[in-house]
């Protein structure tokens, strides 16, 4: 007897530009095309996989490709429970340790929207071996190590990178653990060529900087501690540390600053570097209680996800390098935050969960790399990240964007007394999609079939091609 089939809760169906109908799975990740000569037939399975068809023989290749990208499945599958089972089994791993070091919190900006407490802690030798036992003592259960480095403005202590990557590395390599590449958040502003070569020689790989608007805006926003501008050095750092580093520029974006941003991508045109390196955009919130005043020009959600498509279109037009976000599942658990292997650094040893409770006092941490004892209030912290389960809220749990969403950022969420803080993706999905297809169609990554023809260039009349995993 055939097996009952049912579509996916996740299925999506988009009508592209071109006349075809993109199909998106969120919990697959597989993203299809369909021609308009099989349109009728794939909505008519969609609707009801298991109902009369009048091309028996198409609908068996049509509902076997539909299979395979997960838009169909059997009808006894629980959906919901099964990415619940996976992400928790992912969150709790104890395989892959994770760490976002902060070798100090002492920073040369002075940023308007800065969300930590300014102060000059420096990790001390003390923590550095304290650090270093703290992974020791997991070596027996972990597979591979990953370090991000943070701050403060971890530039401004590279010695501490430095040691910290030379003590780690060897004790990796005795013990047979993965230490991949590394990346690290810098303002830049001391990122001269001598520095990269520096940081590639240490395998920090991949720098983030942020460029706020053309000089005067960046420069209003993310000032020298003693008021003075920074544009003009990042940038000429920007320039010098291409070729050795994958830079990746940053535009943080809220209502002070969104109306003079095509100034600069102006900027980056006239400079050459507009296709160099990729732009994309991130989201003012007022994360900490150090920022909680600029919660008037932060932009909601919603607000965000229709302006960052915008700007995406105007910067690309502009011949910037501006890749489509395209969706990813969460199958490891969202960020750091809630997976029990994941661990942001203070300089001065406490443990946090989130970067952005960093800076802020020890009532927030779940730990101390310098004790094995943990404190009630630090046990009850980390319950709260630990035990946050969007899966069992009604809203979320009926959500198409649950898989690519996970309940979103859990510390804003704990923050807003919210189950979840939704992302961006479920306000712009649809379009978002479409863009991708559109970047997809450009660069000629469409992908083919091997029984027929399958990409751009003129797909079979009765295909539906499932790409998975595009990114």
């Amino acid at each position: 007897m055939p097996t009952e089939l049912k579509t996916s809760r996740y299925t999506r169906l988009v009508p592209a530009d071109d006349g075809w109908m993109l199909l998106y799975n969120a919990l697959t990740n597989s993203f299809a095309r369909v021609p308009p000569p099989l349109l009728g037939a794939v909505q008519e399975i969609l609707r009801d996989p298991d109902g009369p068809a009048g091309d028996a023989e198409q609908a068996a290749r049509l509902k076997a490709d539909l299979r395979k990208g997960g838009f169909l499945l059997d009808a006894g599958l629980d959906e919901l429970e099964l990415q619940r089972l996976t992400n928790r089994a992912s969150r709790f791993a104890t395989t892959h340790l994770g760490l976002t070091i902060a070798p100090t919190l002492a920073c040369n900006f002075r940023c308007s929207y800065c969300f930590e407490e300014r102060r000059s802690e420096t990790m001390t030798p003390e923590v550095e071996d304290a650090v270093v036992a703290f992974v020791e003592r997991r070596t027996r259960q972990i597979q591979a190590l990953s370090l991000s480095w943070f701050g403060g403005e971890p530039t401004l202590r590279l010695d501490i990178v430095e040691r910290l990557v030379g003590r780690l590395g060897k004790l990796c390599k005795e013990k047979d653990i993965a230490f991949p590449p590394m990346s690290m958040i810098t303002n830049g502003y001391l990122l001269t060529s001598d520095v990269a070569t520096a940081l590639k020689g240490l395998n920090v790989t991949s720098v983030q900087i942020t460029l706020d608007g053309p000089p005067d805006v960046h420069d209003s926003r993310r000032r020298l501690a003693n008021g003075g501008g920074t544009f003009a050095t990042i940038l000429e750092n920007v320039k010098g540390a291409l070729g050795t580093l994958n830079v990746a520029v940053r535009i943080n974006i809220d209502r002070s600053n969104v109306e003079a941003l095509d100034g600069l991508f102006d900027l980056f045109a006239a400079s050459g570097l507009g296709g160099k390196l990729p732009f994309y955009f991130g989201q003012v919130q007022p994360y900490g209680d150090a920022c909680a005043d600029i919660g008037s020009a932060c932009l909601s959600t919603q607000e965000y996800s229709a302006l960052v498509l915008d700007l995406q279109q105007r910067a690309r037009a502009k011949g910037l390098t501006t890749p489509v976000r395209y969706p990813s599942a969460h199958t490891f658990g969202y960020c750091t935050a809630d997976r029990v292997s994941g661990f942001v650094v203070a300089p001065s040893g406490a443990l946090f969960k989130c970067y952005s409770e960093i800076g802020a006092d020890l009532r927030h941490s779940v730990g101390s790399v310098l004790s094995g004892d943990v404190e009630t209030y630090q046990l009850s912290n980390l319950c709260r990240y630990m035990n946050w389960d969007p899966y069992q809220d009604p809203d979320c749990s009926a959500c198409y964007c649950l898989p690519i969403c996970a309940g979103g950022c859990p510390y804003l969420a704990q923050r807003r007394g919210d189950t979840c803080a939704c992302v961006d993706f479920k306000f712009n999905l649809d379009e978002v999609l479409k863009l991708k297809y559109d970047e997809v169609k450009r660069v000629g990554r469409l992908k083919q079939r091997a029984d027929g023809p399958g990409d751009q260039r003129g797909d079979s009349p009765d295909t539906v091609v499932p790409s998975q995993s595009q990114g």
